[in-house]
């Protein structure tokens, strides 16, 4: 397994870009979880683990990577980048074209929009905002 993390996300939303065995997760897929049993009974908030189905149940992770290391002998310790740490790139929303109808000001325009007149009047460099025309476009900055 292999994923990323942003810490700067909010709780629930900080893990993306998940791949089991190279492949992307599937969130209708079921997967086999390996974990203590601290955790496999809700432990730490993970409650909805405790739900969850005990296919078997194995000595303690310690014991096993003991003896898993008793057998391999010399144990290479690098870093395997499974783990990426970084805050995830949003792709900035791009701005709206709005077509000016028969009848349309540009305060209700902005408010429809949640801006005001003069973001408006400014961004699109209006001399007279008070005058717009129909068919006229009226780009509306993109928000964060």
């Amino acid at each position: 397994m292999t994923f990323k993390i942003d810490p700067a996300a909010e709780a629930g939303n900080r893990v993306y870009d998940v791949y089991i065995q190279g492949e992307p997760l599937d969130l209708e897929k079921t997967y086999t979880l390996v974990t203590n049993d601290f955790l496999a009974v809700g432990g730490d908030g993970y409650t909805t683990l405790a739900n969850g189905v005990k296919l078997a149940e194995y000595p303690a992770l310690d014991e096993i990577l003991y003896a898993y290391i008793e057998k391999l002998g010399e144990v290479n310790i690098g870093v395997e980048g499974r783990i990426v740490v970084e805050e995830r790139r949003v792709e900035e929303p791009e701005e709206t074209v709005y077509v000016v109808k028969p009848g349309d000001v540009l305060w209700k325009i902005a408010e429809k929009y949640g801006t005001t007149w003069q973001k408006l009047a400014e961004y699109n460099k209006l001399k007279n905002p008070h005058l717009i025309f129909p068919n006229q476009k009226i780009l509306i900055p993109a928000t964060n």
